[in-house]
Order: C-alpha cells, then sequence, then structure tokens
C-alpha cells in the first residue's frame, strides 16, 4: 500500500537487501536506544538522508 506523508513524499515500502554485520550492530543498538524497531530506525535514518541531500549536504 502507497501513502504519502504530509510533505506529499511517498513512503518508503518494504525492501530486502543485506548490510554487512557492523551496520546491523549499529543499528540494532540505535534501535534499542529509540525504543523503535530496527525497521523504523533504518527508515529514519533514510529519511534524515535523503532530507540532508535535498538541502545540499552531498559528501565530497
Amino acid at each position: 500500500m502507497k501513502t504519502t506523508s504530509r510533505k506529499g513524499v511517498k513512503e518508503m515500502q518494504a525492501t530486502m537487501f543485506r548490510i554487512d554485520p557492523e551496520l546491523h550492530k549499529a543499528l540494532r543498538i540505535a534501535a534499542i536506544e529509540a525504543g523503535v524497531s530496527m525497521n523504523e530506525a533504518l527508515k529514519q535514518a533514510v529519511e534524515l538522508w535523503l532530507e540532508k541531500q535535498r538541502k545540499g549536504g552531498k559528501r565530497k
């Protein structure tokens, strides 16, 4: 099901992919500390990264 956020941007849909063990561990720790699921923590991280990219915060 596709939905839109308040900003009119489509929300992420479920996708399966592999991540390395170190990223998995960091994501798990961040999720536990934030009291959210790993999926939600990943979603928030990607959304923050995308927002930063849109504002010109691209890495060199």
